[in-house]
């Protein structure tokens, strides 16, 4: 919560970057913000009070206690995020309120301005589940002078099956827009508790204007995470799936589709021979399933799932195995 002091600056909201940022902005030069706000979120923030007075005149306010009540749920707000009246208005802690309802808060003293970030986590690497990243706030640091630094900030997901502990070592990339790398944050961290947590972290250069950022987890629990080569499916199942007889497609227990049409056949084995797949990294199933194939061949059978298990083997979906996943739901 911010400091009281003698003065209040008037304050607005305004877009940032994107429809799932705000800015906190004062507007009058030399005074102070004391950001007590109320904020309802309805897709968007929307402030319904601020209070202005004149520098010259001292600011009387009252601590009033009171209650928080989101989403049907009330809590209290504790000694040190209680409200205040000033003027009429009660006036609320915008930063206390601001993370029960789930945003991303971050302040810049240089410029006088409030960020707020409030949106998914969809910053992930592709070939580990369970952890993620986004909400990032970037700001200047000016903790020491004559260095260029920014501050960063974000929110990150720790969720892994069976484990009650993660050690994670990753970090983020930012680029700029002819992908040439800014600078790098790491976001090493053992995560006793599942969830999302706030990371923090200052870094050397500016970073404030990058146009693209990735992830790259390094390991987890001291497993490394290594780039698994693809390997085509055909190689994988050993057939080259070009004395297919017929498929049958299952979508969910109700539903069988049987191809026996050779052209329709074609298509299908065309897309599969084309497919290339590396293992999973986590050599677990992902639940539920979109449709599984049986499909005969020389004798024998083998079976395509969604869930990319042959042999008892685990792969990684991608951008082949969605497409055709496309496909064939297309079919039904």
């Amino acid at each position: 919560m911010f400091p009281v002091k003698k003065s209040f600056g008037h304050v607005t909201v305004k877009p940032w970057q994107s429809s799932n940022r705000m800015m906190l902005e004062t507007v009058e030069e030399g005074c102070t913000v004391k950001a007590c706000l109320i904020v309802l979120v309805c897709g968007m923030m929307t402030v319904l009070t601020a209070a202005q007075v004149s520098a010259a005149q001292p600011v009387q306010a009252m601590v009033t206690p009171a209650k928080f009540q989101y989403g049907g749920e009330s809590s209290g707000l504790g000694n040190d995020n209680q409200p205040i009246r000033y003027d009429g208005e009660l006036n609320e802690p915008v930063r206390w309120m601001s993370e029960r309802m789930g945003f991303h808060i971050e302040s810049e003293g240089e410029n006088r301005t409030v960020y707020f970030s409030f949106g998914k986590l969809d910053i992930t690497d592709p070939r580990v589940r369970g952890f993620k990243t986004g909400n990032l706030l970037l700001s200047r640091d000016t903790t020491v002078s004559g260095i260029e630094r920014t501050r960063v900030t974000g929110q990150l997901k720790v969720g892994i099956a069976d484990s009650e502990q993660v050690e994670v070592k990753a970090s983020l990339s930012f680029y700029n827009d002819k992908h040439e790398l800014l600078g790098e944050v790491p976001l090493d961290g053992d995560y006793r508790l599942l969830g999302t947590h706030k990371f923090e972290t200052v870094v050397y250069g500016d970073l404030r204007r990058y146009a693209s950022v990735e992830l790259r987890v390094h390991s987890m629990n001291g497993r490394l995470v290594t780039d698994e080569p693809r390997v085509p499916l055909t190689e994988i199942v050993k057939d080259d799936l070009r004395s297919v007889s017929r498929i049958e497609i299952r979508y969910g227990p109700a539903m069988l589709l049987e191809v026996r049409e050779e052209t329709r056949i074609r298509a299908i084995t065309d897309k599969l021979r084309e497919m290339k797949l590396a293992k999973s990294f986590h050599q677990e199933p992902m639940s539920g399933y979109l449709f599984y194939m049986d499909i005969y061949t020389g004798g024998h059978k083998i079976r395509y799932s969604t869930g990319l298990n042959f042999d008892g083997v685990w792969y990684d979906p991608n951008e082949q195995t969605d497409s055709f996943n496309q496909f064939i739901t297309g079919l039904q």
